[in-house]
This record gives C-alpha cells, structure tokens and sequence, in this order.
C-alpha cells in the first residue's frame, strides 16, 4: 500500500481494509486538543520555559502565570492538555522567545505572526470546544472530550462500511 496525495493506491485484495485501517487511526490517536496542545507545549511552551528560567531579562515565568491564569501556582501543575491554552499565556511564552537585537521592521514582522498563530489556535479551539472556550479553559475542556467522544463513537459506526475502488488499466 503507498499513497498518492489523499489516495490510497492498494491490490483490489487489500482494498476492503483500508476504510477500518483509517478509521482506526484516527480513533486511536486521540483527541485532537491534546495532539495540538503537546505539539504547541513540545515546540514552543518548554522553549519559552528554558529561556525564562536561563534569562533574566525574559518574563517572569511567575508574572505570567499571574497574569494569564491569575495564580502563582507552578506551570506543570496548571497545564492541563485537554484544555485550551490560555491566548495570553500562548502570547508572552511567543513574545518571550523572539530575539532580543530585532530592527523594528522585523519585531514587527514576528508581532504580525505571533498574533495570526494565536489568533489560528483561538479558532481552533472554538472549533473544536465550542462556545468560549478562553473564558473558563476547565469547561472548554470538558466540551471537547465531550465532542471527541461522540466523534469517536460515529467512527465506530462506520467502521464495518463498504469500500470502493476503481481498477485502473
């Protein structure tokens, strides 16, 4: 089996388990908010975190956590991967890893893409949370798990649906 873009290209033998294969996946990988929240945490919050902690002219991770969460608690207790980042918090950790000896132009220039990824991930999450879910992150996360879980359960509907395929010659 090899793809070509979205297609799967099979033997017509193998072609009847592709459908339970995808499905399988996508039910086994989990819910999305955690894949995105691990990805943002992994590539862009533990960075963040190292400069704070490596820095003392970075933000106060203390600061922000009063600022954005409004409690002086330490970071991986309050950060949940089920639920939405707080924006601000997303924000200062982005703004904190841009570098120090930028032009104008290019602050800028970061500023103008640190506000679209926020604003993308705002998007998101009221996608796939529904409603606000910034205003209180603990019932975002809730109404996520609740949509992943109902997701999860049409894919398991589906799982035993037919397939097409097409024989080329």
């Amino acid at each position: 089996m090899y793809t070509v873009h979205d297609n799967f290209i099979t033997t017509v033998l193998y072609a009847r388990y592709i459908p339970n294969i995808y499905t399988g996946v996508f039910a086994t990988l989990g819910a999305p908010l955690q894949i995105i929240n691990k990805f943002i945490y992994n590539n862009i919050l533990s960075q963040a975190i190292q400069l704070d902690l490596s820095d003392s002219n970075a933000y106060d991770e203390r600061f922000i956590e009063e600022q954005c969460l409004g409690t002086s608690s330490t970071y991986s207790s309050l950060y949940r991967m089920g639920e939405p980042i707080p924006s601000e918090y997303l924000r200062l950790h982005l703004e904190s890893l841009m570098p120090k000896d930028l032009s104008d132009s290019k602050r800028k220039s970061w500023s103008v893409k640190i506000t679209e990824i926020v604003r993308c991930y705002e998007i998101y999450c009221s996608t796939v949370c529904g409603g606000d879910p910034f205003n209180k992150p603990e019932d975002g996360g809730k109404r996520h798990a609740e949509m992943w879980k109902e997701f999860k359960e049409n894919l398991s509907r589906h799982n035993h649906i037919g397939f097409n395929y097409s024989v080329h010659y």
